[in-house]
């Protein structure tokens, strides 16, 4: 990804509804969908991605206007499976608004597949 200087790793993409979000825990887990459309990369990859080094996380979303907007969080790391892929989330930034530090709760994934956080 090139955007403010380069460096993103994707790893979720959504964009016309082409494929199912509402998967089970194994999907989450491994990844699902295709690299040039939509698709999670994966629970797993994300840990690993996140466990030995700062990450920021960074969401980018646009509307149909072509309005864009994003928010910034300088802490981000993904737990392991043990611990349901707990994610850890702090210093907003941007244009979006903070959605994720706002929220009463830990942020984990359920193991049930019709309880999958959504913002």
């Amino acid at each position: 990804m090139t955007t403010d200087g380069g460096g993103w790793t994707t790893f979720q993409r959504r964009m016309n509804g082409s494929v199912d979000f509402y998967v089970d825990w194994e999907s989450y887990k491994k990844g699902f969908g295709n690299l040039e459309g939509e698709f999670w990369l994966g629970n797993d990859y994300l840990h690993r991605l996140t466990a030995s080094a700062s990450m920021v996380f960074r969401i980018d979303v646009e509307d149909y206007e072509g309005d864009r907007r994003f928010a910034e969080y300088t802490t981000f790391a993904v737990a392991d499976e043990s611990d349901d892929y707990r994610v850890t989330i702090d210093g907003y930034r941007g244009t979006a608004g903070d959605a994720l530090v706002s929220l009463d709760r830990p942020i984990s994934f359920s193991r049930n597949a019709f309880d999958i956080l959504e913002i």
